[in-house]
């Protein structure tokens, strides 16, 4: 999915919501993981912190939704 970059945002981030798997975090860390994106950074950044495995789970998903509400509101597109 890194391969897909911030097309693959959407759905990743629509998965982390309410889940606590372990293996979806670290997957979804992978992806993230050096990714930068104008407006979005200062959400990102946090984002990786909550997926260590040592945050809470439910910071993930409240990360994922607030970016998911920001890429509805900014007409996001994939690309």
């Amino acid at each position: 999915m890194k391969t897909f970059g911030r097309a693959a945002w959407p759905e990743l981030l629509g998965a982390l919501e309410g889940i606590e798997s372990v293996a979806l975090r670290k997957g979804a860390l992978h992806v993230f993981l050096n990714q930068q994106e104008s407006g979005y950074d200062d959400l990102l950044v946090p984002l990786m912190s909550a997926l260590e495995l040592v945050a809470r789970p439910e910071s993930a998903s409240l990360l994922a939704q607030k970016l998911l509400a920001r890429m509805s509101e900014n007409t996001w597109s994939a690309g």
